[in-house]
């Protein structure tokens, strides 16, 4: 086996462990989407004052039904588009570290939207957004959901990335020499 060849095997794993890390992530941030969407629709309701009051139980009721079937079709949506590996580990995606995603912001862009769907939401069920805007953002959780933990996570997904950088530039290197060595060869066969 050639040294390439080598390096693309150990390449081929580190990407499946990569993408395992990414599963685990989507997991935990699918698991927060209708956590979140109720987390800020309280606080939208609770800052919404006299239109608040103006509901009745029953109106509550519904809106917080609502919530919960609207937040499952953002979690389905939100999976989906975070099940491209191309989002997690393109070549745009800068190397980073720490506990947010922030760096990657083609991750970012998607988790944002859910902030933007969940002041649609708002609106769509008859709050007025303030001028200043509701201020919705989205950030992964910082506790445990279903024993994973986020921030360690996203710490290991950087990991996993800067690594599979490092092999995919040896490769880069180890085919610069095979290729200069068999160019060399021919000229010197011919």
């Amino acid at each position: 086996m050639s040294k390439v060849e080598e390096l693309k095997s150990r390449r081929d794993t580190q990407l499946t462990r990569l993408e395992a890390v990414i599963q685990e992530l989507i997991a935990v941030i699918s698991s927060d989407v209708t956590p979140f969407v109720q987390r800020e629709m309280r606080r939208i309701f609770v800052a919404a004052g006299a239109y608040a009051e103006t509901l009745d139980d029953d109106a509550v009721k519904r809106i917080k039904s609502t919530l919960v079937e609207r937040a499952g079709g953002l979690q389905r949506e939100l999976a989906d588009k975070l099940s491209s590996t191309a989002l997690w580990a393109g070549d745009d995606v800068p190397t980073a570290e720490g506990k947010t995603l922030e760096p990657n912001t083609a991750v970012w862009d998607v988790l944002q939207g859910l902030a933007t769907s969940t002041a649609t939401i708002a609106r769509d069920l008859g709050f007025t957004e303030p001028e200043d805007g509701w201020d919705i953002v989205y950030r992964t959780p910082t506790w445990f959901i279903e024993g994973a933990y986020a921030p360690g996570l996203i710490e290991k997904y950087w990991t996993q990335l800067s690594l599979l950088r490092e092999l995919d530039a040896e490769i880069g290197e180890a085919e610069a020499v095979e290729r200069a060595e068999r160019l060399a060869a021919r000229w010197d066969t011919l």
